[in-house]
């Protein structure tokens, strides 16, 4: 019987392709708060995180700030299409000491993760992406990790809403 020419093992499982790191830098144009439409969507804990940081009563937050149209508690847009916690004078996020975490892995999400080209793709819209520090591969996996989790508390919260 003939051998083959490599060990019959089982393969050993590919490293993501940003395995060598990414480069990020964030160079805080607002960019990522313009691009509405789109959700950014918060756990409840975020939600209280805003609530208590705003110093204002829950209901007015969900009165003022929050919409259901993604299906989920999200922030409203402003008419152009901006997150309404994105101050255009500044350049800068209202809440930034408590933005959810959505705001805070950016651009370090899975979808965008899953190839070279969604990355770069995204990198058009964005100028701190490929520039900046390089961000470790075990960094990455972090804010995957988070980022999973987060998702995970999310879901949580549509299946258990919390009684007003």
């Amino acid at each position: 019987m003939r051998r083959p020419p490599f060990p019959l093992t089982p393969a050993r499982e590919a490293l993501p392709w940003w395995s060598e790191g990414l480069r990020f830098g964030c160079f805080g144009c607002g960019r990522c708060c313009r691009w509405g439409p789109g959700a950014v969507f918060f756990s409840e804990e975020e939600g209280r995180a805003v609530v208590e940081f705003l110093d204002i009563a829950p209901a007015d937050f969900k009165r003022r700030f929050v919409t259901m149209r993604w299906g989920s508690p999200s922030f409203t847009e402003r008419s152009d299409g901006h997150c309404v916690f994105y101050d255009a004078e500044s350049a800068r996020c209202l809440i930034y000491a408590v933005r959810p975490e959505q705001c805070r892995s950016f651009p370090f999400w899975p979808e965008l993760l899953q190839s070279r080209a969604a990355w770069d793709a995204e990198a058009r819209r964005c100028p701190g992406m490929n520039e900046g520090p390089l961000r470790s591969a075990e960094e990455i996996e972090e804010w995957i990790t988070s980022a999973r989790n987060w998702l995970v508390a999310r879901e949580e919260d549509r299946e258990n809403p919390e009684a007003d």
